[in-house]
């Protein structure tokens, strides 16, 4: 394997591991999510992305909102950030009855 093929397998690992640390503590708290098969973002599924977005803003979680979700940059955040996220999303979501 040359040198630029190794560094995509690297990374394509990396982001599959902080798809993977979120999709395990998302199904331990009851968060939906659309499913993931590989790619950089996550999707949650909400018709209050935008009031959920404002709602992490203030823990200075930045996700971005969607008109039927939340997206994740599962590629931009660090595994040791990803953990604990789906608990705190979804405690902003039951903050707002959503």
């Amino acid at each position: 394997m040359d040198q630029a093929a190794f560094s995509i397998s690297l990374t394509y690992q990396l982001i599959r591991d902080r798809a993977d640390i979120f999709k395990q503590e998302a199904a331990q708290v009851g968060l939906p999510m659309l499913p993931y098969r590989g790619g950089f973002f996550i999707t949650i599924p909400t018709d209050s992305a935008n009031a959920i977005c404002e709602e992490l803003k203030k823990e200075h979680i930045y996700v971005i909102a969607l008109a039927n979700g939340i997206r994740i940059a599962a590629c931009g955040i660090p595994k040791k950030q990803m953990t604990g996220l789906a608990g705190k999303i979804y405690t902003a979501m039951k903050r707002l009855g959503k």
